[in-house]
C-alpha cells in the first residue's frame, strides 16, 4: 500500500545501481503531487559544469519513495 517508504538507504541503493557515487550522494525527500507519492531526490553533490560560476548542474535521480521505481534521470540545475 501507499503506507510503505523505502528507506533513505534503499533510495541511495537504486541511485548507486544507475552508476552515482555511493559518497557524493545529496538525498532529498518530499512529496510530488504529479505523482502523488513521496520520492526521493538523490543528486551527485560533484558538479558536471566546474567551470561555470553562480550555477552549478548536476547529475540527479528520482525514486518513487513508495514503490522504489525510478522516475526520472536528469541533469538539475541550481543557481548558487
Amino acid at each position: 500500500g501507499k503506507a510503505e517508504i523505502i528507506s533513505c538507504k534503499e533510495g541511495i541503493d537504486i541511485a548507486v545501481r544507475q552508476g552515482f557515487p555511493r559518497i557524493r550522494i545529496h538525498p532529498w525527500f518530499e512529496y510530488s503531487p504529479e505523482h502523488d507519492s513521496f520520492i526521493w531526490i538523490l543528486t551527485d553533490s560533484q558538479r558536471i559544469d566546474p567551470g561555470e560560476p553562480g550555477k552549478g548542474t548536476y547529475r540527479t535521480i528520482d525514486v518513487n519513495a513508495n514503490t522504489g521505481k525510478i522516475l526520472r534521470v536528469y541533469e538539475k540545475r541550481i543557481i548558487l
